[in-house]
């Protein structure tokens, strides 16, 4: 199991930099601290619902009370062709208990920019993940022209479930399915 520390300061931040703190301490690595005297107080690796009973991570604020919730409670989905592009790329369990990191891209086309926020939904619609954007992916760039931000990448955690598909919000309460789907169970269930 990985060693993580945690700064004071972790359970505070939001967005893309906690998703990327997250996986940063969860595979190993170690946090600096924001003030240089700041205690460092080591831990063990947490679970995806530690994080979320704790609201760490992409589960600081008002995102965490949408794990458990219909999607369609949260916003309304669209189709993909007209609204977004992206894929829910992959899974990995390293340095997670009782669930996994997740990762993958999104674009909003009318915006014509990278989507922020991603919800993470099983087969029967209901959130089990939350992830955040802006993570770097210069391969979407290259192979699709019309996306010119690097930022479109995301990254963050579900819990087990089947058929986990990921959501881009966009504009005004909507979500946007992005391509592909995975079965997120233990290493031996798979």
């Amino acid at each position: 199991m990985a060693k993580k520390i945690l700064c004071s300061w972790f359970n505070c931040m939001s967005g893309s930099v906690a998703v990327l703190l997250a996986l940063a301490v969860a595979s190993g690595a170690y946090a600096q601290p924001a003030n240089p005297g700041a205690k460092i107080t080591p831990t063990r690796a947490e679970s995806v619902t530690s994080l979320i009973q704790h609201r760490k991570s992409v589960f600081s604020g008002k995102r965490s009370n949408w794990i458990g919730r219909p999607i369609a409670q949260i916003a309304k989905v669209v189709a993909p062709d007209t609204s977004c592009l992206g894929y829910f790329d992959g899974v990995s369990y390293d340095g997670v208990t009782d669930g996994t990191k997740v990762n993958g891209w999104a674009w909003s086309k009318k915006d014509k920019k990278a989507i922020s926020q991603i919800l993470l939904a099983d087969g029967s619609g209901v959130v089990v993940g939350l992830a955040s954007g802006g993570a770097a992916r210069p391969d979407v760039v290259a192979g699709i022209p019309e996306i010119k931000d690097k930022a479109t990448g995301w990254e963050g955690y579900s819990k087990y479930a089947h058929a986990v598909s990921a959501y881009g919000l966009i504009d005004s309460g909507r979500a946007c399915q992005l391509h592909n789907s995975h079965d997120i169970a233990p290493a031996g269930e798979k």
